[in-house]
């Protein structure tokens, strides 16, 4: 069964590190359109200036879909109906607090036809502090033009290695 967990994991990794369904998909972009008028500004993660389960969502506030987060409210922020500068200044301000932030990624969501729903701002990591980019986001289209949207940081159990005993040997 762990294997089969590990080999599952593996492929997320492997075939993508966003998922969308119904329709959704994004992909990378170099700006944000600014022409879009307001955004609701969803921010989750950053607990602690260590945290790895971060991100910034965009929700256009002038179309029909509305993004949802899944999680815990502790774990996010809503902020809504902010012109496009202003929520910019915000997700900045949001990521500033990072120790552990290389740079950020910016991705467009797009609907069922194509439409920019939102954008994605997820943070790249230095390699040295948390490793490779383990960061799995997932769209998927509800009823009601409902976008579900989910956030995890994938966790890898490292190979078995030493003697069979539940101590850890670190060689220095």
């Amino acid at each position: 069964m762990n294997l089969l967990r590990k080999f599952l994991m593996s492929s997320i990794i492997i075939f993508g590190v966003s998922a969308c369904g119904g329709g959704l998909s994004t992909k990378a972009v170099p700006e944000i359109a600014m022409d879009i008028s307001l955004f609701t500004v969803i921010l989750y993660g950053m607990e602690t200036p260590y945290d790895v389960e971060t991100i910034a969502i965009l929700d256009r506030a002038d179309d029909s879909f509305q993004i949802i987060p899944d999680g815990s409210k502790h774990n996010y922020r809503i902020h809504a109906d902010l012109e496009a500068e202003k929520a910019l200044a915000k997700v900045q301000e949001f990521f500033q607090r990072s120790v552990i932030l290389s740079r950020i990624e910016k991705r467009e969501i797009s609907g069922p036809e194509g439409q920019i729903l939102g954008y994605e701002i997820r943070p790249l990591f230095m390699p040295s502090q948390v490793g490779s980019d383990r960061l799995h986001t997932s769209y998927y289209l509800k009823e009601d033009n409902i976008v579900r949207s989910y956030v995890t940081w994938m966790e890898f159990q490292k190979p078995f290695e030493g003697n069979g005993s539940d101590e850890t040997t670190v060689d220095h």
